[in-house]
């Protein structure tokens, strides 16, 4: 069992303005907590970052499927109150966006690690439902 306690809930661009700048005196109110738990969260983002950094780097000498996301845009639609698209634009991406994802995928590989130590017998597969007619369309 685990027990997160969370103390600050930041977006990318937040994420990403603290690690472009941590040495800036920021404000709790800012990052969304406590100014006395101001010290704990730039020096967590900043550790997680190296420790992100570090993972891409052992994947990448281990040989990896990388996807160039930086040639291809993320886009942003609109919708209207149909649920019809009404507008797009370029989305804004972060180097916040990579160490999640890289995080995300250490913690994946941590639990699948966890479970094929205890059940090396067993596959276990993640199923989709199938999609709905309307998404074929």
């Amino acid at each position: 069992r685990t027990v997160i306690r969370s103390r600050a809930k930041l977006s990318y661009r937040v994420a990403q303005e603290v690690l472009d700048e941590p040495e800036k005196q920021w404000e709790g109110e800012y990052l969304g907590c406590g100014d006395e738990d101001v010290p704990q969260i730039v020096q967590g983002l900043v550790g997680l970052s190296k420790m992100a950094g570090h993972l891409r780097s052992l994947r990448s000498k281990r040989g990896y499927l990388k996807l160039n996301r930086g040639s291809s845009a993320q886009l942003d639609f609109s919708f209207n109150e149909k649920s019809f698209p009404v507008g797009c634009k370029v989305g804004t991406t972060f180097s916040t966006m990579g160490m999640i994802e890289e995080l995300m995928l250490m913690a994946n590989i941590a639990v699948a690690s966890r479970l094929y130590s205890k059940h090396p017998d067993v596959a276990m597969l993640r199923r989709h439902a199938a999609p709905g007619p309307h998404t074929l369309n």
